[in-house]
């Protein structure tokens, strides 16, 4: 894919990380190392502009909630949704259709995914 994607902050507490564009292997890293910069234990990734999503980018999300407090924003029948929905990302992260019910709330810490050892 291309190195199309930008990020913009929202004003305000918790942090909200406007991500749009194609985020896959090219800039991903880049992309949530510049989330993990700003955000201070919790935040929200707002992925409503975002066109297409790879494993490099979930990688990243699922990083991202092991170690902040985050909530993500999917609008539904978008290629990220899908995508979270597919690999089961939607029971583990908190996804939210909408900004405005991501901001709202109760911020509890959720569990965090680890990946099992085989032994």
């Amino acid at each position: 894919m291309t190195n199309n994607a930008t990020l913009r902050w929202g004003h305000g507490t918790p942090p909200v990380a406007h991500l749009s564009g194609e985020i896959d292997l090219a800039n991903a890293a880049d992309l949530f190392a510049a989330v993990r910069t700003v955000t201070n234990g919790s935040g929200v990734v707002d992925l409503s502009d975002v066109t297409f999503v790879d494993s490099s980018a979930l990688n990243q999300l699922v990083l991202l909630h092991n170690d902040i407090e985050l909530r993500i924003v999917a609008t539904p029948r978008t290629q990220p949704r899908r995508l979270l929905e597919l690999v089961g990302l939607v029971h583990v992260f908190q996804v939210h259709d909408a900004l405005d019910t991501a901001l709202g709330g109760q911020w509890a810490q959720p569990a965090v995914f680890r990946h099992a050892r085989s032994r």
